[in-house]
């Protein structure tokens, strides 16, 4: 999976958007990153870049932003 996505204006960009959800007894996964090597060579399972290139001091970045609710507790 490749996803890349560019805006120049006021609107939202979202390279990616992952959805899971079960109502039964299985597992919902959302992303499951995997990486495997068997030649010594770097595998990397999951890579997380946050760059902020505006100039402006305000600007939020985050390269992980982890958003957990619900109506019970959450981990």
């Amino acid at each position: 999976m490749s996803a890349n996505t560019r805006t120049e204006g006021e609107a939202p960009a979202v390279g990616g958007f992952l959805y899971a959800e079960t109502e039964g007894a299985g597992i919902a996964f959302r992303s499951n990153a995997h990486a495997t090597t068997y030649s010594c060579a770097p595998a990397l399972g999951l890579g997380v870049n946050g760059l902020h290139f505006s100039g402006k001091p305000q600007a939020h970045v985050r390269g992980i932003d982890i958003v957990n609710g619900g109506n019970a507790p959450t981990e």
